[in-house]
C-alpha cells in the first residue's frame, strides 16, 4: 500500500477578490449561447464552458454559475477521463444562482445538506464527472476538479455539488486519487460544498497531495457523503511525506463514507513531515472500513511535527473501538476537545469538557442536524471558541452562535449543525392574583428564555382553546363567568413549562339612578331636587356634590358615580335641566301732558308678581306732576328670582297759558251812546254790567287784536274781562271795571 500525502504551509482565509482590481463576473448556464466565455460577462450572454469562464477570469474576478448540471467534457473514451474542470488563483467560482441575480446577496440561501446546493434542486449547481454511459461508473472522469501545483487559497470554490468522480486508473498514478478533486500540491478554499458518490482508490472525495510541497486547503461548511475509497481514505486524503502540511476543516459533515481497507472517512499520513489538521465543529456518522480507522486512520512514520487538534466535534457509529486508529507513532494520536462521541471510542488524547452518549445525537442516519433538545451536544463546545475560529453560520447556513432572547449562555453547540431551539424557562410568573370589576381588560403576560413555538392558557384546569395560545393572556371585557385560576403551558421544541397560577376575581358593578323632581328651572321655581339611588354608597355627582338629594340652580346636565367597597363604579342615566327665567311682556305706558299737570302711568304684564316705582312705591300706576320737560320713569318688575325693567316717558306738549294784562279801560261821556274802550293782553274779552249781563256787542276797536270797545246808554257799572287759552287750557280771567253816568236817550 502506497501513502501519498501533501504539506500544508498554513491557514490563510481569503474572498477571493484582490483589492485595487475593478469587479469582473462571466456567468455560466446550461443555456448560454455565449461561444467566447471571456465575454460571458451577464446572464443574458452567458455561456455553457465553466473552464472557458475560469481561465478568461484574472485574478480578483468571479464566475457565476447557474443551477443545473456541469461536465468537465462532453466528449467520451479513455482520453476523456482524464478531462477536468481546474480552478484559478484569486478566482471566485460561485454556484447555486437562479439565473437573475445582480448582487451574490441575492443569491439562495446556502444549506448543503437539505436545500441548496442539492442534487435535483432548481438552484443546484453540479459538477458530475459521469461523462459516459451512466449505466457504469468506469468510463467517469478520474478527477471531477484536479487543480493544479502552486494553487492557492485565493482559489474560491463556493455552493456546488460536486459527484461521479471515479479515480479508477494505474495504480500508484494520480488518477487513482481524488475521484471528486485531486489537489496537486493546491491549496484552494473550498466552501459550502456537497462531495457525494466519488470514489477512489485513495481519497473517494477529495485527495490532497503535498509530497515534498505545498499542500494546505482550507475546507469549510461542507458535506461529505456516501464516497467511496477502494483502498485508503473514503472521503479524503491527506497525504504530506517529506513537508510541512496543514489541512483546516470547519462546521463539515461526513457521512456513510467507506474504505475496503482504512480510513472510512479521513486518511492523514505525516511521515517525515510537519502535518497540522485541525477540525473544529464537524461531524463523522456512519463512516466505515474494512480494517481499522472507521472516522480516520492517522499515519505518522517518524514525523517531526503532528499536530490534529479536534474540537467541538461528534463521532457517531464510525465502527468500534478503533474509529480513530494511530499507527506508528504516539506522537500522531489526536486531541480531543470538547467532543461528544460513543463510549467505545478511543485512539485519542482526551482535554477538557468531552462527553460520551449512548444514543444518536443526530436527527437521522443522513443529517449532521442534533435529534433534539435533550442532546447533551447542545450548548457544549468550547467556551472559548469564536466566529473567527468557526465562522458565523454552520454547515446549513444558520447563526452557528443561536443565542434566542433571554438565554442564559451563546455557549456553541458541538458538531457541525446549531440547534435553533432552546429549552423555555419562565424569567418572569404571571401576577399571583389580580381583583377587577366586570368590564375590565385583563392582561397577563410571561417572559421566558428561550423560544416557545406555542403557547397555551388554562382557566381551573380547562383549556382556553385558540383563542388564549399566545404568551399574553387577553380578557377584554370581564365578567363574573372569567372568575378563577389561570396558567399557560409554554412548549418548545425541547420541553413544556408550566406557569404558576394567577388567580382572577371579579366584582359585579353597582346599580345607580336619578330623578329630578322637574326638569326646568323657572321664575317661580329656579331650582330643582334630584335624587340618587344606588346600590353603594359612595356618591360623587358630576357638580362635585356627595349627597344622595342635591338642588339643581344650574342648568345642564346632572349625572353620578357610584364606587362601591371593592372599587367598582358605575354612572348613572343623565339628567339635562334647562331654564325659562326670562319675563316677558312686562311694560309702561307713556304720558303727552303740559306741564305741571297730574300725570298717572300704567305698568302691566307683570302677573304675580311686584312692580316697584323710582320712588319706592309699589302698584300697576304711577301718580306725578309734570315737570318742564320731557321724562323718563323706570319701574321694575319682579317674579319669584326673575327681575325686569321698563320704562315710561312723560312728554311735555306745553306750558299754562299766562295771565292777560288789561293795560288800559276808559270811557267818553261827552257823546251818547256812551263809549267805552279797553286795551288787554288777551284771546278773549267780555263785558259785562252790574247784572252780570255780558254785552253781545263789543267790538274790535280799529281791526286791532287787543283795543276793544262797547258803547252804552245806561249808566251803571261795567266790567272788561280778559282771559287767555292754548293746547294746555285757560288763564284765570282778569277785569277791570269803569262807572257810567251819563244816560242816553
Amino acid at each position: 500500500m502506497l501513502f501519498r500525502y501533501c504539506l500544508s504551509l498554513g491557514i490563510i482565509y481569503l474572498s477571493g477578490l484582490l483589492t485595487g482590481q475593478a469587479q469582473v463576473i462571466r456567468y455560466v448556464s446550461t443555456t448560454g449561447t455565449n461561444t467566447n466565455p471571456s465575454s460571458a460577462t451577464s446572464w443574458a450572454s452567458s455561456t455553457t464552458n465553466l473552464q472557458g469562464a475560469i481561465a478568461a477570469s484574472q485574478a480578483g474576478q468571479q464566475v457565476w454559475v447557474k443551477g443545473g448540471l456541469y461536465k468537465p467534457t462532453t466528449t467520451t473514451g479513455p482520453d476523456s477521463k482524464t478531462i477536468s474542470f481546474s480552478m484559478k488563483n484569486g478566482v471566485a467560482i460561485y454556484g447555486g444562482f437562479r439565473g437573475d441575480e445582480t448582487t451574490l446577496s441575492q443569491r439562495p440561501a446556502i444549506n448543503v445538506e437539505t436545500g441548496n446546493p442539492s442534487i435535483g434542486a432548481p438552484t443546484g449547481t453540479t459538477l458530475s464527472g459521469e461523462i459516459g454511459d451512466p449505466a457504469t461508473i468506469d468510463d467517469n472522469s478520474f478527477h471531477v476538479i484536479s487543480n493544479p501545483v502552486g494553487l492557492t487559497q485565493t482559489a474560491v470554490l463556493d455552493g456546488f455539488i460536486i459527484t461521479g468522480g471515479n479515480s479508477n486508473g494505474i495504480r500508484n498514478s494520480p488518477n487513482t486519487e481524488g475521484g471528486g478533486m485531486f489537489n496537486d500540491h493546491a491549496s484552494p478554499t473550498i466552501r459550502n460544498c456537497l462531495f457525494q458518490n466519488n470514489q477512489a482508490e485513495l481519497g473517494g472525495a477529495i485527495y490532497n497531495d503535498g509530497e515534498d510541497g505545498a499542500c494546505s486547503p482550507i475546507i469549510l461548511n461542507c458535506v461529505f457523503k456516501n464516497n467511496f475509497a477502494s483502498n485508503v481514505g473514503g472521503a479524503v486524503y491527506n497525504g504530506n511525506r517529506f513537508s510541512d502540511h496543514t489541512t483546516t476543516f470547519r462546521n463539515c459533515s461526513f457521512i456513510n463514507n467507506r474504505a475496503d481497507n482504512i480510513a472510512g472517512a479521513l486518511m492523514t499520513d505525516a511521515s517525515l513531515g510537519t502535518c497540522v489538521v485541525e477540525l473544529t465543529n464537524c461531524s463523522f456518522q456512519g463512516n466505515s472500513s474494512t480494517r481499522q480507522g472507521g472516522a480516520m486512520y492517522n499515519y505518522n512514520s517518524d514525523a517531526r511535527v503532528y499536530n490534529m487538534q479536534i474540537t467541538n466535534c461528534i463521532f457517531w457509529n464510525n465502527g468500534e473501538d478503533d474509529a480513530i486508529f494511530n499507527q506508528d507513532y504516539q506522537s500522531n494520536i489526536p486531541t480531543i476537545n470538547y467532543s461528544l462521541f460513543d463510549n467505545s471510542l478511543t485512539g485519542f488524547i482526551s482535554g477538557p469538557g468531552n462527553l460520551t452518549t449512548t444514543t444518536s445525537p443526530f436527527a437521522s442516519t443522513g443529517s449532521a442536524a442534533l435529534t433534539n433538545c435533550s442532546s447533551v451536544a447542545i450548548d457544549a463546545g468550547d467556551p472559548a471558541t469564536t466566529s473567527a475560529t468557526v465562522g458565523s453560520t454552520d454547515l446549513v447556513g444558520q447563526a452557528r452562535f443561536y443565542t434566542p432572547a433571554g438565554s442564559p449562555t451563546g455557549r456553541i453547540d458541538m458538531g457541525a449543525v446549531e440547534f435553533q431551539q432552546y429549552r423555555v424557562g419562565i424569567t418572569a410568573q404571571p401576577a399571583a392574583s389580580s381583583a377587577v370589576c366586570v368590564g375590565s381588560q385583563v392582561t397577563v403576560s410571561i417572559s421566558l428564555t428561550g423560544t416557545a413555538s406555542s403557547y397555551q392558557w388554562y382557566k381551573n384546569g380547562q383549556s382556553l382553546g385558540v383563542a388564549q395560545s399566545t404568551s399574553v393572556l387577553s380578557l377584554p371585557s370581564v365578567t363574573t363567568a372569567n372568575i378563577g385560576s389561570y396558567s399557560v403551558v409554554a412548549i418548545s421544541a425541547c420541553n413544556s413549562f408550566t406557569s404558576a397560577v394567577f388567580s382572577l376575581t371579579v366584582s359585579t358593578l353597582p346599580t345607580v339612578s336619578i330623578l329630578a323632581s322637574n326638569t326646568l328651572l323657572t321664575c317661580t321655581n329656579p331650582s330643582q331636587t334630584l335624587t340618587a339611588t344606588s346600590s353603594a354608597t359612595a356618591l360623587r355627582w358630576s357638580n362635585g356634590e356627595t349627597t344622595a338629594v342635591i338642588l339643581a340652580t344650574q342648568s345642564g346636565s346632572y349625572s353620578v358615580v357610584t364606587t362601591t367597597g371593592a372599587g367598582c363604579t358605575a354612572v348613572s342615566n343623565s339628567i339635562s335641566i334647562s331654564q325659562d327665567l326670562v319675563i316677558a311682556g312686562f311694560g309702561i305706558s307713556s304720558q303727552t301732558v303740559c306741564q305741571g299737570q297730574s300725570v298717572q302711568l300704567q305698568a302691566s304684564g307683570c302677573t304675580n308678581g311686584t312692580i316697584r316705582w323710582p320712588d319706592g312705591t309699589n302698584g300697576s300706576t304711577f301718580t306725578t306732576q309734570a315737570g318742564g320737560s320731557t321724562s323718563i320713569l323706570t319701574a321694575t318688575c319682579t317674579i319669584g328670582s326673575c327681575h325686569t325693567t321698563a320704562t315710561g316717558t312723560i312728554v311735555i306738549k306745553g306750558l299754562q297759558p299766562a295771565s292777560p294784562v288789561i293795560t288800559q279801560l276808559t270811557l267818553d261821556e261827552s257823546t251818547c251812546p256812551v263809549r267805552l274802550l279797553g286795551r288787554a293782553t288777551g284771546v278773549a274779552f267780555t263785558f259785562t254790567n252790574s247784572t252780570d249781563y255780558v254785552f253781545s256787542n263789543v267790538y274790535r276797536q280799529e281791526g286791532t287784536y287787543d283795543l276793544v270797545g262797547l258803547e252804552v246808554k245806561t249808566p251803571g257799572v261795567y266790567t272788561l274781562s280778559a282771559i287767555n287759552t292754548n293746547d294746555c287750557g285757560s288763564s284765570t280771567p282778569v277785569t277791570q271795571s269803569v262807572s257810567v253816568t251819563r244816560k242816553c236817550p
